[in-house]
């Protein structure tokens, strides 16, 4: 799936409303969103079908196409927030529409798969390129076994050269993903290095605020006093220069009142081991060790760090 277009019959089901005076949007601290029953369920719909859409595809951003009766908006949605244009005519009904809509259509058949918000950094593989890994791929399949579709080549910057990237096998869709559009969206897989080792990996959306560091730097911190009871680092660093956009556009002139919102930049690191559930201990003592490691390994962090309220959507 490109985009989403979702279709309302009636004008009344808009779950948003636009500012008297689109000059003075902030005036009052004028609300975007339409606070009723039926327009939250309508934005919670919207949500939703992202949530889906980005939890299943690898993306840096998506469009949404709003038809509420002969009217229409567009949205873009990042893991910062949703930006929503005011509303226009798209259908003729006695009145000249605007050709926003076609013109949104034309531009977006002309856009390269980043613009369209397509990760390039993961990439469906080539039968010669599985090939390459031996065994692995058996194991991938099987360890994803509900959700596998096809394999994907991920690349994963170094730590000390994010220049340098790595490429891992992976299957795809993920089967661990967040069910909400906003936010870190924490995606945790199994994947083969190019050696055909497994390797546990992490792909998520960092917050870029003062005070929170990388964790690949956090871990180097962790290895450079020896400190037990971590997993093995591999490689890990922000993913090119992918970050949020949202959180940008909220001040200026033509967007009405939203709260703070946190930027955020796309993060990969690999772990040179794979763990087994915790729920899978032979016994009790095991359980109670383990967590006792864990406390032990975690005790150098005294990291306490307060980010913002996510506000949703941006007008």
């Amino acid at each position: 799936m490109e985009f989403i277009v979702e279709f309302k019959y009636t004008e009344g089901e808009d779950p948003f409303r636009d500012p008297e005076d689109p000059l003075m949007p902030k005036a009052n601290n004028f609300r975007f969103e339409v606070d009723t029953k039926g327009a939250k369920k309508v934005r919670g719909q919207l949500s939703s079908y992202v949530s889906a859409l980005l939890g299943s595809q690898f993306r840096l951003h998506t469009f949404v196409i709003l038809v509420s009766g002969k009217y229409a908006r567009l949205m873009f949605w990042d893991r910062s927030g949703a930006t929503v244009t005011r509303r226009f005519i798209y259908a003729r009904e006695g009145e000249a529409p605007k050709h926003f809509l076609s013109e949104f259509l034309w531009r977006y058949s002309q856009a390269s798969p980043p613009q369209r918000g397509h990760d390039p950094t993961v990439r469906p593989a080539s039968l010669e390129e599985v090939q390459k890994y031996g065994d692995a791929p058996k194991r991938l399949k099987q360890e994803n076994l509900a959700c596998h579709r096809e394999f994907r080549i991920m690349t994963i910057p170094d730590r000390d050269d994010s220049t340098k990237e790595h490429d891992f096998l992976i299957s795809s869709p993920s089967q661990h993903h967040t069910r909400s559009p906003f936010g870190r969206a924490t995606r945790p897989m199994v994947a083969c290095d190019m050696c055909g080792n497994s390797v546990f990996i992490k792909d998520y959306w960092r917050a870029v605020v003062p005070g929170i560091e990388k964790e690949g730097d956090i871990y180097k911190i962790l290895e450079e006093h020896n400190v037990p009871h971590i997993a093995p680092f591999g490689v890990g660093n922000d993913v090119r220069e992918y970050t949020t956009i949202t959180h940008t556009l909220r001040n200026e002139n033509w967007a009405c009142w939203s709260s703070e919102m946190v930027p955020l930049r796309l993060y990969r690191m690999s772990m040179n081991v794979v763990g087994r559930s915790l729920t899978n201990f032979k016994s009790s003592r095991e359980y109670v060790m383990a967590i006792a490691d864990a406390m032990e390994g975690a005790s150098p962090l005294y990291f306490l760090v307060e980010i913002p309220t996510c506000c949703p959507f941006s007008a």
